[in-house]
């Protein structure tokens, strides 16, 4: 079924010459990817995204990326945006597998896709994706000349307090985590009014429900209780003595000063751990720095750019 358009300003569509192609993983799973580039870019930067969002939502990063000479693609996690769901007869359940699978499913893609190219490779995460993308920069040193990461799931407030022990019981006794974690539901129009402001900009802060108000096949809802297991493990490794310690790749990490879903604390103690790293405090940015207002998210924009220069001369 063909994406349906919704009405939106011209910079939040897809850019003149997108592409859009599949990738299989390991386990046979369809993934979604999306990509474009100028005739001769200097770099790409692959875009990792967070819980339950897909391509379309990207479009005017891809833009503003293009204008700097940076190729742009972007892999659709499995369980969301067109890629292959978890639980075929409950597609909106937001599941997921150890999110070390995720890292993996990456890295054959650039494999395959990106790096033959010989171009040097940029990473660009958000939230959930940032926490699968340091998973892969600490399993596959070398790949990334640089990365950049904004709100990184490095701690989940609302559930980090819960025991492990619980979580797996739960786990364990919902039909294998398959099932939502208290309080989820499937995706409806009341969640666009929802309570937790993700950004303060009028106009990108309904991006995300617009597409979906079209595209039924894009829609996510809540958390599974094996996505919870799966982040909270994920947070958990990364905690470890040694993890962060080991990332040697340049790192720019955004942290929002008006945090409400990711533990802002929590990014930075992995922030005092990692070798190369800069710290951008945006404290009037909610969850979504790369969808906030103009002198929010340019400014987290112009320290990637510099971030590019400094280790493309290096690359």
């Amino acid at each position: 079924m063909p994406i349906v358009v919704p009405e939106l300003e011209e910079r939040f569509l897809e850019p003149p010459g997108w592409q859009w192609g599949t990738f299989k993983n390991k386990q046979g799973c369809s993934l979604r990817f999306g990509f474009i580039s100028p005739k001769k870019p200097v770099a790409i930067t692959v875009l990792l995204p967070g819980r339950n969002e897909y391509a379309e939502k990207y479009f005017e990063v891809a833009r503003d990326l293009l204008k700097n000479n940076l190729a742009v693609w972007i892999l659709e996690w499995q369980g969301q945006g067109l890629s292959q769901r978890f639980i075929e007869h409950y597609p909106q359940r937001c599941h997921s597998r150890a999110f070390i699978r995720h890292a993996d499913d990456l890295h054959a893609f650039i494999e395959a896709h990106i790096k033959p190219s010989g171009t040097p490779i940029l990473m660009l995460a958000h939230s959930m994706g940032a926490n699968i993308g340091t998973r892969f920069l600490h399993k596959y040193p070398g790949v990334f000349a640089a990365a950049a990461m904004t709100s990184p799931m490095f701690g989940i407030p609302a559930v980090s307090k819960i025991p492990a022990a619980a979580v797996v019981s739960f786990v364990l006794s919902l039909l294998a985590g398959k099932n939502y974690a208290f309080g989820q539901k499937d995706w409806s129009e009341d969640e666009s009014e929802s309570d937790a402001v993700l950004s303060f900009d009028p106009a990108r802060s309904k991006i995300y429900h617009a597409w979906l108000r079209d595209n039924p096949e894009l829609r996510n809802g809540g958390a599974t209780f094996g996505w919870v297991y799966n982040a909270l493990a994920s947070c958990r490794f990364l905690q470890r003595p040694g993890v962060m310690e080991s990332i040697r790749t340049p790192c720019l990490i955004g942290v929002a000063g008006k945090e409400n879903i990711v533990d802002n604390n929590a990014i930075r103690i992995a922030v005092s751990r990692l070798p190369r790293v800069r710290l951008l405090e945006l404290p009037e940015s909610g969850h979504e720095i790369l969808m906030e207002r103009d002198d929010t998210r340019n400014q987290f924009l112009r320290a990637f750019l510099v971030l590019v220069r400094e280790n493309l001369k290096t690359a």
